[in-house]
């Protein structure tokens, strides 16, 4: 019915909506000095509505990088920046000092998982595998043994692996990952 399209095209509103304004807060305000209670102020919304959008904090820092990340980056590349891939990614280095905010959310994630598991749990899940048609992943060593690594491996993603130190990590490493890079051990 005409009721229930608008009440689906408003929800997909306000949560757009609501990983733009994240998105901000976390890159300019830090995503642990960012509470949910200041996206609410921000947005008019309660904290219970931003709570029926997203399971928690975590998930609505993943979605704005996620976002992002698409904006910034795969957009351009998916629209042929450039005549030809190296073009594409020559232009797309070129433009890095306009994604201030794209690099401080991928900061603020990479801290806020140092410490918190859900943020951890969250970004390695790699939620825009299938998103973005992406055919392979490059994952430390220490998180190949992740359910989601298994996944996507059977799926026939490729899987590359770095942080490789000894021989024992590589055998193991080998074990999953296709390609394996060294640090501070020569193979």
């Amino acid at each position: 019915s005409p009721l229930q399209q608008d009440g689906v095209r408003r929800h997909v509103a306000t949560r757009a909506a609501l990983i733009e304004l994240a998105a901000q807060l976390f890159s300019n305000q830090g995503y642990l000095q960012t509470s949910i209670r200041d996206i609410a102020r921000d947005a008019n919304l309660t904290t219970g509505a931003i709570y029926g959008h997203f399971r928690n904090k975590a998930e609505l820092l993943a979605e704005a990088i996620s976002s992002r990340t698409a904006t910034e980056l795969e957009a351009s590349a998916l629209f042929g920046i450039g005549g030809s891939h190296v073009e594409t990614l020559r232009e797309i280095s070129r433009r890095y000092p306009e994604r201030r905010e794209l690099r401080a959310l991928i900061l603020q994630g990479a801290a806020a998982a140092l410490t918190d598991d859900e943020t951890r749990d969250r970004l390695r899940d790699i939620p825009d595998f299938d998103r973005v048609g992406a055919s392979f992943i490059s994952h430390e060593a220490a998180d190949l043994a992740r359910p989601r690594v298994a996944e996507l491996k059977a799926q026939g993603a490729a899987i590359l692996c770095w942080t490789i130190r000894s021989p024992e990590a590589e055998e193991t490493a080998r074990n999953v990952a296709q390609n394996v890079t060294f640090e501070r051990y020569a193979a």
